[in-house]
């Protein structure tokens, strides 16, 4: 403090010595708490980077620490945002004020000087009544002075003394209020500049902190985009010195120097103007009214609300600062918390592939190996050699299915999924901790005091909701589809092993019993099996390496685009841009909305359009050539094309070609295995609802109408597989035609057991008096009756005897589809039936089930061919091999479905009749546009009559067929035989029946003609 001042009153100068460095020190403390929270948020700073900086390498890697020095870096700028000074300045001026009250009450309220009046001087600039005033004052002082120098030459004359010719005045100076005015008005006021001067440092000290703390984590986050982990030490040290701690202190320092300067310098400026107050108060230049206390605390108080307004504008230049930069280190810390998670996710999921599953996989190897070895090291001897088959069979049971595969499959349906969505329920915890809101100055002017409507809103977590977290989670899902789908695949793939292996030694065992010397053949039947099992386990150790490898990229890909959606928060340029993201992003989701809501108005509505062209225009030629020929307008032409013999010919070559094991799973027999059984479980619901009515002793008669080869039999199997009783079961079908009284008879003493019958009343009364109750299916009861006079006499016969017995017997029976609808416009079948159950036609989607349930116990993989219409195809061309398959598949049992008509025998032959080719473990499968089946275009009359009679009695032997049309048994054979000859029929033993490759064509031919309906 300068002690060397001297003042022109002795007053001033007194206060000086007393008041002068008190007040300096008050009004520096009041100021200086600014530096202290900088200094303090320093040392903060510091001590954080300080922690960073000694971190090991191994542990900055793991982004822990990383995470933890963000979120200190956090908490450190909350904690500096709370500690802002908000209380206004007379309370940071209390000390100071309660001062100035204390040199007050020990001063007088007003000071007497008497003083040698001098004219005053009279300026352009003075007011006018100051300027009348000092005229008069002067004018006043000049007759004095003239007078007073005349009288003084009389005086002389006369010897007296002379008068004063100087003239004094009095000033009354209200001392205590001039003291209040300068010191607690003028000093506080002139201390503002040096505040200005205070807030712009502190800001500029956490805009260079938030720039280097940019720096430093742009630095980091390119390392991490270029996969340079091992450079965020180097990157630490390089932006993180202690030279820079100390500039920032050297920095300080100064402020605390030229801030106690220019107090001192607004100090003892104050102090001068109050020393020439006192010398002018009560004078023109300075009148006492100016000093009314009523006054001084009006211009006080509009001082301090002048400086608390522009103190409110630095507090929110700085709390607005600090928000703005806590929205950066969230997004970043986000970034670094999401990357943590990521590593911990990617070494689980090694972990768990690496540790577990590769060695379940070795394991599995081994025991096919080691199988294999001991079947090939057996001699030559079939009957060892179906001894070893048995044991390997039970072994592979036991040991490789049981327990390896289980143990594998149940490992294969294990955490990564879930690993995944805690990963991702992780990230939206995060999303959710992200501030609600904050605030922000456009152009980072952050340099200045900002007033309240200067700052900008905006809401971080429902920018990250609108924008990156979904994207986040669409990805996330998708990565999970992909895991969950090669998952299934490698479970598919594992599960497929083992049955492959137990299917071949199974096969291996059949055709060795029937041909007891092919022990090589049988042998290679079986090694081949387990080749292709073990094909099966290398596709599954390939996808557990997908499921390792391309997640990963992935996931790495996620949270990269993640956080380069995330920093956009960070540029807030223009308030207007901000603003409008979440209501463009809206605007964007309800225009989604409308899309989809059109798109699946337009999928639905396709189909339906599709489906009615097909049913009211695509058969408008036909009706109109049927017109035509009814007219007589045209000729109809009688053709039978030669191509029919060839077309069977190439179908039976197909099915020789075929493995022995992919000709074992297609036979056209029924089964019991619910392995190959699918998409019949409404079926069986209705078969199992009307057996448990029947338990309760309710009149329950059922009938099961089905397309020949539709699998009823294989229906009535899996029905009595899945019932749990004690009844007694009788399954049987007729294998010939019944339609006499002592055929029928016959037919129940058969399958009773019975000595004779008399009547159908004995029938009911056998039945109605057995102890137990009974379960009698009797399949394809279109053979209780012909088509002749008389020749439904069985049938109403059989109907009598269901309705009679029904308490005692659960009656089930079968009918093909054409049969039940023939008899029930004849006889009424409908009515005697209380329940009716429609075995459905297969969807394309069914076929394919079905088909590849089967080809998966082959072990085979399919590679489905190209039409000429496909490889002629641009869009075809640019798929990939995966999409033609795709696609090929998809388009080959769609058309399947609609050459088979949904027929499951059907289907399956025309699966076999695809087949183009065999290799060691992959069967092509030919387009179905290939087979040609156009040559079933007419047929003559005769030929019509023939075939609706063999549809609607479901075979008919040639005794039958003349019965049955009351013709010659020669006339019959004549019609028959040719049929046969041309492919037309088939005669397994004795009965004629329509040869099931062109059975679903006939029958469309049939109904063109209007044969049926």
């Amino acid at each position: 403090m300068n002690k060397n001042l001297d003042f022109v009153n002795k007053e001033v100068n007194q206060l000086w010595d007393n008041f002068g460095a008190k007040a300096q020190k008050e009004l520096f403390t009041c100021l200086d708490g600014s530096l202290q929270e900088l200094s303090q948020f320093i040392v903060g700073y510091k001590e954080l980077h300080k922690n960073l900086n000694n971190t090991e390498q191994k542990e900055i890697n793991r982004f822990a620490n990383l995470c933890e020095f963000k979120s200190g870096i956090l908490n450190l700028l909350l904690e500096n945002q709370k500690e802002i000074n908000e209380d206004d300045f007379k309370d940071l001026l209390e000390g100071y004020l309660n001062a100035i009250d204390s040199i007050l009450q020990e001063t007088k309220k007003n000071i007497r000087k008497k003083e040698i009046f001098t004219p005053y001087s009279i300026s352009r600039n003075s007011q006018l009544f100051v300027l009348i005033k000092k005229l008069r004052l002067n004018v006043n002082f000049a007759f004095k002075y003239q007078s007073r120098k005349a009288i003084n030459v009389l005086r002389s004359l006369l010897k007296l003394n002379p008068l004063e010719l100087q003239s004094t005045r009095y000033r009354k100076i209200p001392y205590q209020s001039i003291l209040k005015y300068y010191l607690g008005v003028q000093l506080p006021k002139a201390i503002l500049s040096s505040f200005h001067r205070l807030m712009e440092a502190k800001s500029n000290v956490f805009l260079d902190f938030w720039k280097l703390e940019d720096d430093f984590d742009t630095e980091i986050q390119n390392n991490l985009l270029e996969n340079k982990d091992e450079n965020l030490s180097e990157t630490i040290n390089l932006y993180i010195s202690n030279e820079i701690f100390e500039e920032q202190k050297k920095l300080l320092s100064q402020a605390k120097r030229w801030l106690k300067k220019e107090i001192e310098s607004a100090t003892i400026s104050v102090f001068k103007e109050l020393d020439e107050a006192i010398s002018v108060a009560d004078t023109p230049d300075l009148p006492i009214v100016h000093f009314k206390n009523t006054k001084i605390e009006a211009q006080q108080n509009l001082v301090f609300t002048n400086l608390n307004l522009e103190k409110l504008k630095w507090v929110n230049t700085h709390k607005t600062l600090l928000d703005d930069w806590l929205l950066d280190v969230e997004i970043v810390l986000l970034y670094f918390t999401v990357l943590d998670n990521y590593k911990n996710l990617d070494s689980k999921i090694t972990h768990f592939i690496d540790e577990h599953l590769s060695l379940n996989l070795e394991q599995l190897r081994e025991f096919i190996l080691s199988s294999a070895n001991r079947i090939t090291s057996t001699n030559n001897s079939a009957k060892d050699l179906l001894i070893i088959l048995d044991e390997e069979r039970q072994k592979v049971g036991s040991e490789l299915i049981d327990k390896l595969l289980a143990e594998t499959v149940k490992k294969l349906s294990g955490s990564i999924n879930k690993d995944l969505e805690k990963f991702n329920s992780q990230t939206i915890a995060l999303v959710e901790n992200i501030s609600n809101k904050r605030s922000f100055i456009k152009g980072h002017n952050y340099e200045r005091g900002v007033r309240s409507a200067e700052i900008n809103w905006l809401s971080p977590r429902e920018l990250l909701n609108f924008e990156a977290l979904p994207h986040f989670q669409e990805s996330i899902n998708n990565i999970k589809q992909f895991i969950e789908i090669n998952l299934k695949k490698a479970r598919l793939k594992l599960n497929t092993m083992g049955t492959v292996c137990d299917f071949s030694l199974e096969s291996a065992q059949m055709m060795l019993q029937k041909k007891k010397g092919a022990v090589k053949t049988t042998m290679k039947v079986s090694e081949e099996g387990y080749n292709r099992a073990l094909g099966h386990l290398d596709e599954a150790l390939d996808l557990l390496e997908t499921i390792k490898k391309e997640p990963q990229e992935n996931l790495h890909l996620v949270i990269t685009n993640f956080n380069t959606e995330i920093q956009k928060l960070k540029n807030t340029e223009t308030i207007i841009e901000l603003n409008l993201k979440i209501v463009k992003i809206k605007a964007m989701e309800r225009s989604k909305k409308i899309q989809q809501d059109v798109i699946a108005f337009v999928k639905n509505m396709v189909p339906r359009l599709i489906t009615f062209i097909k049913e009211h225009l695509l058969d408008t030629p036909e009706i109109v050539t049927n017109i035509k020929k009814r007219l007589g307008i045209t000729s109809e032409e009688v053709k039978i094309s030669h191509e029919l013999t060839e077309f069977i010919h190439k179908t039976e070559l197909s099915l020789k070609k075929l493995p022995f094991i992919y000709q074992r799973l297609y036979q056209l027999t029924p089964t019991d295995e619910t392995r190959f059984f699918v998409h019949r479980q409404i079926e069986l619901d209705s078969l199992q609802q009307a057996f448990d009515d029947w338990e309760k002793d309710r009149f329950v008669t059922t009938a099961v109408v089905a397309e020949k080869g539709n699998g009823v039999t294989s229906l009535f199997n899996i029905f009595l597989k899945n019932i749990e009783t004690d009844i007694p079961v009788i399954h049987r079908s007729p294998e010939k035609k019944i339609y006499t009284p002592q055929q029928y008879l016959s037919f129940f003493e058969q399958l009773f057991e019975q000595d004779h019958f008399e009547s159908n009343e004995h029938i009911i009364e056998y039945l109605n008096n057995k102890d137990d109750n009974l379960i009698l299916i009797l399949e394809n009861l279109h053979h209780f009756y012909l088509k002749k006079v008389n020749g439904f006499e069985c049938q109403k016969m059989l109907f009598d005897l269901i309705s009679n017995t029904s308490k005692k017997v659960f009656w089930i029976g079968s009918y093909t589809i054409h049969s039940w609808e023939y008899l029930k416009k004849t006889v009424k079948v409908s009515e005697n039936f209380t329940r009716e159950v429609q075995v459905k036609k297969f969807s394309s989607d069914m076929l394919d089930e079905v088909i590849f349930k089967r080809n998966i116990l082959s072990g085979y993989k399919i590679q489905f061919e190209a039409s000429s219409e496909n490889g002629n195809s641009t869009s075809f061309q640019k798929m990939n091999e995966d999409e033609k398959q795709k696609y090929l598949r998809k388009q080959f049992f769609i058309e399947l479905g609609q050459i088979s008509n949904g027929n499951v025998s059907l289907a399956q032959l025309y699966w076999l009749r695809s087949t183009r080719g065999v290799s060691d473990d992959t069967i092509n499968i030919g387009s179905l546009r290939e087979i040609d089946v156009s040559f079933v275009k007419d047929l003559p009359s005769e030929y019509l009559f023939a075939m609706h009679t063999i549809l609607t009695h479901d075979g008919l032997t040639l005794e039958d067929y003349s019965t049955t049309l009351n013709l010659p048994v020669n006339n019959c054979r004549n019609v028959l035989i040719p049929m046969l000859e041309k492919g037309l029929l088939i005669r397994p033993k004795e009965k004629f029946n329509i040869n099931p490759i062109i059975f679903r064509q006939v029958v469309s031919l049939l109904r063109s003609h209007n044969f049926i309906n």
